[in-house]
């Protein structure tokens, strides 16, 4: 995980205290050659462990306004690229 992918974690662990986010592992998608965007070294997957599965509703609200967080704050995280929904 990057520097910078570490401490925009560290942000939102200190705003959503259930936070759970992590690098995903490099693998290619299945059927191409192109690697997932997962594996890119400053990419970071967010979830809420205790809500569960991400179609549960109380896990979409909350990572709804996890979401609406880093696009308010994107310049200030130096946010790139925010993929949702």
């Amino acid at each position: 995980m990057s520097i910078a992918s570490k401490w925009v974690l560290d942000v939102l662990k200190d705003t959503f205290p259930d936070i759970y986010a992590g690098q995903y592992n490099c693998r290619r998608i299945s059927g191409s050659s192109r690697y997932s965007q997962h594996s890119w070294p400053n990419a970071l997957d967010v979830t809420n462990v205790n809500c569960g599965y991400s179609t549960n509703p109380s896990n979409q609200e909350y990572l709804d306004s996890v979401a609406d967080f880093l696009w308010d704050n994107r310049e200030a995280l130096s946010l790139k690229m925010m993929l949702w929904r």
